[in-house]
């Protein structure tokens, strides 16, 4: 799968909303959490990989410090672009952004005292292939974590037509790329045939009724994504009509009492064999 589709179905394409993007806006804290509980700390060396425009690197810079050094790897180059300028714009000089493909060897020797990732084994043919070859980078004893949506949970109760549309179209997007959306559970029996110990696990998402968040949020990842959406054929922008996408939700969430929920995030950590 190419980085720009993948832009496309993430919703990062820049000047949507802030440079943080749209999950960043929904995942962020729970990538913190995650990080806190795995024992992400000041001074450690960090590889990141599936960088996109730099959100899950820069959280790691804040936690490693001045001391500790983050470099994040993605394919296309102006995704390292685009990344490296929104570090530099938060004065993170502790941040690296490198260009290579997760399908070959990566220029580094075992140097790393974390591996991390958020959304991205989803988009690998064999991830745990892919992983296996990551870890070798990291230091016995050190950290591998990752975070893999399962889009299973992305609905609304009772269902609600505009929710639902939209659900069903991510859901669509992300088969007719050969991404596994519902990859986040099966993380823990990626992390064993990596030849990793039994991970710890947890799973963190956000429900709204009609007055959250939630479907701004859903309309701007919407939004977002009808590029990609209409250049694979599922649908056009007159379907989607994102002009009114949020007010319907609302509309339809309040009459029903319904609520909303996002995609589940699924986190899976453990130091690798000593």
């Amino acid at each position: 799968m190419s980085a720009q589709s993948t832009e496309f179905i993430l919703g990062h394409p820049e000047g949507e909303m802030d440079h943080l993007g749209i999950l960043s806006r929904v995942f962020d804290k729970f990538t913190r959490r995650v990080f806190v509980e795995a024992g992400l700390r000041d001074g450690m060396r960090v590889l990141e990989i599936g960088s996109a425009s730099g959100d899950v690197a820069m959280v790691a810079a804040e936690f490693v410090g001045p001391h500790g050094a983050v470099v994040g790897v993605e394919q296309s180059p102006e995704a390292v672009e685009l990344a490296t300028r929104h570090a530099a714009g938060r004065g993170l000089k502790n941040v690296t952004f490198v260009e290579a493909g997760l399908d070959e060897d990566l220029p580094f020797g075992q140097e790393f005292d974390a591996l991390v990732g958020r959304i991205v084994l989803m988009f690998l043919p064999q991830p745990a292939v892919t992983l296996r070859r990551l870890v070798r980078h990291v230091k016995p004893g050190g950290l591998v974590i990752f975070q893999e949506p399962d889009m299973s949970g992305a609905k609304s109760v009772p269902p609600v037509p505009t929710i639902e549309t939209a659900a069903g179209l991510m859901r669509q997007m992300f088969a007719a790329s050969g991404a596994d959306s519902e990859i986040g559970p099966k993380l823990h029996g990626i992390y064993k045939a990596a030849g990793l110990p039994d991970p710890k696990m947890k799973v963190d998402g956000m429900i709204y009724g009609s007055e959250g968040d939630g479907p701004f949020l859903l309309a701007e990842t919407i939004k977002a994504m009808l590029p990609g959406l209409e250049h694979l054929g599922l649908t056009a922008a007159e379907q989607v009509d994102a002009a009114t996408f949020e007010d319907r939700a609302r509309a339809e969430l309040a009459a029903s009492d319904a609520t909303m929920s996002s995609p589940l995030l699924v986190s899976a950590w453990t130091p690798t064999s000593t």
